[in-house]
């Protein structure tokens, strides 16, 4: 599983060392903190966060505001706003850039875990938006899908790649999905679901089954194999799941 990795950028030491020993403590992966426009724009190249925690007050000609911005236009990933300041402008500057959360120094370590997971939660449900309503717009053989997703587990979120995904499981109105060494419980249906991925890779096989197949070992009329796992092939879905395999 693949913990949340966090951006920090935040040009005072103290503080940042601070936020990264929090945010360790609280099970996600935090980043080098680095403390200008210059050294985000490299760490968003290199480490590419999750999410990124961004004073708004840093020392040079670019501020966070500038950092924000970019994010917006280049990196499209949630981040949160810190600062010692709430004033009218400081809101007023935050909200044309429409950040995820905003956290007013000093806050608690509870306060910095609420931001965070409410910050994926909402950014989490505003793709899923946009997923939907381009499936309404688009075929399914023109949709481009993220090759990952966030799914939420007990406190934290984590981040799948699709390429980690060996199957999705319908159970009433949740979907198992389950990777090479553990299986999530997403509230959703199997159709609904199926339209986060590449319909290329990821085939229906059954009313209550989806296989990535990456990971098809063989096949025959009735079941598909995935390693040690075999996967039922339903009459409806027989022919084209064949076809679409070449067989």
């Amino acid at each position: 599983m693949a913990t949340i990795k966090i951006g920090i950028v935040e040009d005072e030491a103290i503080i940042a060392e601070n936020l990264r020993q929090l945010l360790t403590e609280l099970g996600y992966r935090p980043a080098p903190p680095v403390n200008s426009y210059t050294q985000a724009m490299q760490m968003l190249e290199e480490e590419k966060p999750d999410i990124v925690l961004l004073d708004i007050h840093l020392s040079g000609r670019k501020d966070g505001f500038d950092i924000a911005q970019k994010i917006v236009e280049q990196y499209h990933i949630p981040f949160i706003f810190l600062t010692a300041f709430s004033d009218n402008r400081s809101l007023a500057r935050a909200k044309a850039v429409h950040p995820q959360a905003y956290l007013v120094k000093p806050f608690k370590k509870d306060d910095l875990y609420t931001a965070i997971e409410i910050a994926l939660h909402n950014y989490t449900t505003h793709l899923r938006q946009q997923e939907s309503g381009a499936v309404s717009k688009q075929s399914s053989t023109g949709l481009l899908s993220r090759d990952y997703i966030f799914i939420k587990e007990k406190d934290l979120f984590y981040k799948i790649k699709a390429s980690q995904i060996r199957f999705l499981k319908s159970e009433h109105i949740y979907v198992t999905v389950a990777t090479q060494d553990h299986e999530y419980l997403v509230r959703s249906s199997l159709t609904d679901y199926l339209t986060k991925f590449d319909p290329a890779s990821f085939l229906r096989t059954h009313r209550s089954y989806a296989i990535n197949i990456d990971y098809i070992t063989s096949v025959n009329t009735h079941h598909v194999v995935l390693g040690d796992t075999e996967i039922p092939i339903g009459k409806e879905y027989r022919d084209q799941l064949l076809q679409q395999l070449g067989l």
